[in-house]
């Protein structure tokens, strides 16, 4: 079925990369212009439609530059509403967007959204121009703006190099785009990895590339969950796993090997729940034990009812550099010293 599927959608991908690729053009002879802000930014995509890990990325960036004022500006996936707006602790999932609200729930970053990230970053600059460094949340293929430095970020299971353009694939432009990043981090690399087994992966993705990048290999780890009232799940517990992802059996994975699985209740990235969805979570019992992830947490706690809430237990995702950490913050300080 999936060659099938690749076959009959090939044509259309062809198509595709003729007209992705003549933007791209555009922006590189400079008949689209891209706009640099005045503040330093960095930002942080990826070559395919969703589930490469930026958003933790982002929530890594932000702990590890701690001494600089930091501002995220995203899209806001998946909101109801249009235009500018600072999220803050009253905002709603529906308002901002979930990974947004995430990321301002659990740093001391400020954190915006906007549609127009020209348009947003010179906002976010008259409001507070003190903010040293503006992470710009999945921005690789918005050209408009022009980064300090930009980093592409791919999973280790599906890397880009594997992969096909829109619809045969999940590729949003041609491989060769990826020679527009600064640096490359690979994510999701398990824990069992060899390093022979990364330096293959690094010489199949480097024959792919017209130029060598700096490469950094990164595990995505899971927390261990709580409550709202921070206390823990303890290993073994039944649970019924909620979530709504890219790809949702890596987490689905993750719970299976640490915690008793009653039932899953599995959805489409940035799903949005309702109160029918959380009626049928705890149907069975009160008493029963979710366990989710920290977005799809974000946008359950505003319609649970506090009793519910006690028994929702959400996991963080934690990055963690197989080696060379501090090569990659030297990458990034130096550029913001270049740009200072």
């Amino acid at each position: 079925m999936r060659i099938l599927r690749f076959v009959l959608l090939y044509p259309f991908a062809v198509i595709y990369d003729l007209i992705t690729s003549l933007r791209n053009k555009l922006f590189d002879k400079g008949f689209l212009k891209s706009h640099k802000p005045q503040q330093f930014t960095v930002s942080i995509g990826n070559l395919s439609v969703g589930g490469s890990g930026k958003t933790p990325f982002i929530k890594y960036l932000i702990k590890n530059f701690g001494e600089k004022q930091i501002g995220v500006l995203s899209r806001g996936y998946g909101r109801k509403t249009k235009g500018f707006f600072e999220v803050t602790s009253e905002s709603l999932a529906s308002q901002v967007g979930d990974e947004p609200k995430m990321i301002k729930d659990s740093t001391r970053a400020d954190v915006f959204v906007c549609e127009d990230r020209v348009l947003g970053a010179k906002k976010i600059y008259d409001i507070n121009p003190r903010i040293e460094i503006l992470l710009l949340d999945d921005a690789f293929q918005h050209r408009y703006i022009k980064p300090n430095l930009s980093v592409l970020i791919t999973p280790f299971d599906n890397p880009f190099t594997s992969d096909y353009l829109l619809p045969a694939g999940l590729l949003r432009e041609s491989r060769k785009g990826a020679n527009r990043a600064d640096v490359i981090i690979v994510s999701k690399v398990p824990l069992s990895c060899s390093e022979d087994q990364l330096r293959d992966f690094e010489l199949h993705l480097f024959s792919k590339l017209t130029t060598r990048k700096p490469l950094f290999f990164c595990h995505y780890l899971n927390s261990t969950p709580v409550n709202v009232e921070n206390k823990e799940l303890l290993s073994g517990d039944k649970v019924l796993l909620v979530s709504g992802l890219a790809d949702n059996n890596a987490f689905q994975k993750y719970a299976k090997s640490h915690f008793e699985v009653s039932d899953i209740f599995a959805f489409n990235d940035h799903y949005n729940y309702s109160e029918s969805d959380v009626f049928r979570f705890f149907k069975n019992s009160l008493e029963t034990k979710i366990l989710t992830t920290a977005k799809d947490y974000i946008k359950l706690k505003d319609i649970c009812s506090q009793e519910q809430l006690v028994r929702v237990f959400h996991t963080e995702t934690e990055v963690v550099f197989v080696d060379q950490k501090e090569k990659f913050k030297a990458i990034v300080l130096n550029a913001f010293e270049a740009h200072s």
